[in-house]
C-alpha cells in the first residue's frame, strides 16, 4: 500500500523495532509487496537509538522459598504488583538513506520460503524498519522475505549498509511496557 509518507512512529513499526505492542492509535501502513510501478529514489529507516524509563517498578517483595517452611506453616500470597505503570521514553530516529537500491530491492524481490517443518534455532530477530519513497515523498513499507525460519535471508540487511547516511529526524515517544492506566484521570 502507496501512504502519503513514512511514519516510524506509527504503531506497527514502532513494535516490529522493539518487539512490545504499542497502540496509540497512530496505525502504519501495512507492510507488504512493492506496488508495480513504484519507483523508490531512498529509503527511510527507522530505528530506536536509545531507552530510558520513565518510572521504576516497586521493588520487589521477597517470597521465602517452599522448602524454608515446616509441614504445617502457611505459606504466604505472593503480592499482585498490577496498579504498577511502566513506561519507557524511546528515541526514535528517521534516517533518510540514498544510493544504488538495486541490492536492496534485489533482496526485498525474493519470495519467503515456506514455513519450516523442522527444527528452527530459537533466537530473536529484529528485522529493519524501512520504509521505501519515491520522486514525489509518497512511502510503501516494505515486507522482508525470509527463510522457512522466518529470518532475513544471508545479505538481506547488508543491503541497507550500502546505502549512505542523509538526514535524520530525532523523535521521543512513550512506550507501555508494563499495565499502563487506560483510564484518563477527572
Amino acid at each position: 500500500m502507496i501512504d502519503s509518507g513514512p511514519d516510524c512512529l506509527g504503531d506497527e513499526v514502532v513494535a516490529s523495532m522493539t518487539g512490545m505492542p504499542q497502540d496509540t492509535g497512530n496505525a502504519a501502513p501495512a507492510a507488504g509487496a512493492i506496488p508495480q510501478g513504484f519507483e523508490p529514489v531512498e529509503v527511510v529507516l527507522c530505528r530506536i537509538s536509545m531507552t530510558d524509563m520513565l518510572q521504576e517498578p516497586s521493588p520487589p517483595d521477597l517470597i521465602p522459598r517452599l522448602e524454608n517452611f515446616g509441614t504445617g506453616e502457611s505459606i504466604p500470597d505472593i503480592p499482585d504488583r498490577g496498579d504498577t505503570d511502566l513506561l519507557q521514553r524511546l528515541t526514535v530516529e528517521e534516517v533518510t538513506l540514498a544510493g544504488d537500491l538495486n541490492p536492496l530491492l534485489d533482496a526485498l524481490a525474493r519470495k519467503s520460503d515456506p514455513p519450516s517443518s523442522g527444527a528452527c534455532m530459537a533466537m530473536l530477530e529484529i528485522q529493519p524498519a524501512i520504509f521505501l519513497v519515491d520522486a514525489a515523498g509518497r512511502a510503501v513499507r516494505p515486507l522482508w522475505p525470509v527463510d522457512g525460519c522466518g529470518f532475513l535471508f544471508e545479505g538481506a540487511r547488508e543491503s541497507l549498509d550500502l546505502l549512505a547516511e542523509g538526514d535524520s529526524t530525532v523523535y521521543e515517544i512513550d512506550q507501555c511496557i508494563g499495565r499502563c492506566s487506560t483510564e484518563e484521570a477527572d
